[in-house]
């Protein structure tokens, strides 16, 4: 195999991060409630939001939780950083 001839999954052909398209910064905030339930329940949220409008989509994600008392909550994923 020639070095122009590599695997399509060898480590050399991975992509690059300059290669990714830029992705806009955002992370997934779930309700701790569900999670300790076996429940998945989150959104992807916008972080360069002025802080009393992040606080509110995120007791908005709460409030349409499946647990009546989902209070707590934690960035379980990112992305675009």
């Amino acid at each position: 195999m020639t070095e122009h001839e590599q695997e399509p999954h060898s480590p050399e052909r991975r992509p690059r991060p300059e290669d990714e398209p830029d992705v806009p910064p955002r992370i997934w905030v779930a309700s701790l409630a569900d999670y300790v339930n076996g429940r998945l329940h989150g959104e992807w949220l916008d972080p360069a939001v002025e802080d009393h409008e992040l606080l509110e989509a995120v007791q908005t994600m709460l409030a349409k939780s499946h647990e009546p008392l989902a209070e707590e909550h934690a960035i379980f994923d990112h992305e675009g950083f």
